[in-house]
């Protein structure tokens, strides 16, 4: 079992949260963000956010694909949020911020779980897999299916 530490001055893994971290930077520090995390062909973005995903490093979009567990449908486009959250590793240092991600994580999966039977769809499939491989998979008659971002097949 791992524990994940907590502190309780953590700051609240959210939308909101991230929001505030890109309100708060200044233009040179998106630039130095996005500078960071596109790929050497990619220009600097003129306009403001949403930019496609596919400008950025591969690095950017494992972290773009974490984040996307904040309730996007997509990891196709990154926003002002995700810049906000990319932001606090565009210095050498420990990040900033130390958001409370155990917290996001049981609320978020306790949510889905309750959901579950009316809206037969669990966004966080990576942790049922884990539960289905700890609690022996092979005892669990389940048929699970990938969707798109229309819930098609």
């Amino acid at each position: 079992m791992t524990e994940a530490p907590t502190t309780e001055n953590a700051t609240p893994f959210s939308h909101e949260a991230h929001i505030d971290l890109y309100q708060k930077l200044d233009f040179a520090k998106r630039s130095k963000t996005l500078e960071l995390f596109l790929t050497e062909d990619a220009p600097l973005p003129k306009k403001n956010p949403p930019y496609p995903s596919s400008i950025f490093l591969e690095r950017a979009k494992k972290i773009i694909t974490v984040i996307s567990l904040l309730g996007y449908y997509s990891d196709q486009w990154v926003d002002e949020a995700i810049i906000g959250f990319l932001s606090i590793f565009s210095t050498d240092s420990k990040p900033s911020v130390l958001f409370n991600f155990s917290q996001f994580l049981t609320d978020s999966i306790h949510e889905q779980f309750v959901k579950f039977q009316t809206e037969e769809v669990f966004k966080y499939t990576f942790v049922l897999i884990y539960m289905f491989l700890y609690f022996q998979g092979d005892n669990l008659k389940l048929a699970l299916r990938k969707l798109d971002e229309e819930g098609n097949q």
